[in-house]
């Protein structure tokens, strides 16, 4: 009888130990190792994290930004398409400060590259056709790179000076139709408008009015919309030392962008 149980016994033991033989450290390694795989797999199709659009008030939008003048070479180049070369710039073209002595080419890039800044923050991409203090770039070739840049327009910027110390105040050029035609002119006048009146607005600066001119190089080979600002007279001596302070300056770029923003809210 005792024998008899002890091998019922040793048959219910075995049949209780065989399923742990079948699970060795070795299967679970296996099973571990398919499992990752599945995981790596999986992951491997979710898709990357797509970059956050950019947001702001001038989000889409593309524009020019030439810091007038810092020619460091003499050239002379034609005024328009199919002309004779007659117009001449290089390093001493460009007005300078009565009262702080700055030269043109310096003022205008500060104004550049704040102005930079500010549109960027808005969203706005940026093309700038001058961030040094100099370039070899004629005003010819300056409207072409703009051309290439596919922008929606671009803003050249200048300051003013006279003989006369007493004026002042800022002015807004645009083409003439008789070179880029009416399209791109009409364009162009619109955008002038929009920013001369919100740069004067928070500058407190006399706003002289939007000009059409039909003799710059500069806007005669454009193919895209295209103005310049002349900031005020370098000439007067009060106007000269304001648009050098800091905060000056911070309403100066200000009003520029904000005019830019209104012509997109305008379209």
């Amino acid at each position: 009888m005792r024998t008899k149980l002890r091998g019922i016994c040793l048959v219910l033991c075995a049949f209780l130990i065989f399923p742990l033989w079948g699970c060795s450290s070795k299967d679970h390694s296996k099973e571990k190792i398919v499992l990752e795989t599945k995981v790596s797999t999986t992951e491997s199709k979710t898709p990357s994290t797509i970059p956050t659009q950019k947001k702001g008030s001038l989000a889409g939008a593309k524009i020019v930004i030439d810091a007038g003048h810092g020619c460091t070479v003499d050239y002379t180049e034609p005024v328009a398409p199919g002309l004779e070369p007659t117009n001449y710039e290089g390093p001493g073209t460009g007005t300078c400060g009565v009262s702080t002595k700055k030269p043109e080419k310096t003022l205008t890039l500060e104004i550049a590259k704040a102005l930079k800044k500010e549109l960027i923050k808005k969203g706005a991409a940026v093309v700038m056709i001058r961030s040094k203090k100099g370039t070899r770039l004629s005003l010819q070739e300056r409207a072409e790179k703009a051309n290439s840049s596919k922008a929606d327009f671009s803003l050249r910027i200048h300051a003013d000076g006279l003989d006369d110390p007493g004026v002042n105040g800022a002015t807004l050029l645009y083409p003439s139709s008789q070179y880029v035609g009416e399209n791109l002119s009409h364009k162009s006048r619109v955008i002038a408008r929009y920013i001369l009146d919100s740069y004067c607005s928070s500058t407190g600066l006399y706003n002289r009015g939007i000009v059409e001119r039909g003799d710059l190089t500069g806007f005669n080979f454009s193919k895209i919309p295209v103005v310049l600002i002349e900031l005020g007279f370098m000439t007067n001596p009060q106007e000269d030392k304001k648009m050098s302070q800091r905060d000056f300056q911070r309403k100066m770029v200000q009003g520029i962008a904000k005019g830019i923003e209104r012509y997109y809210k305008s379209k």
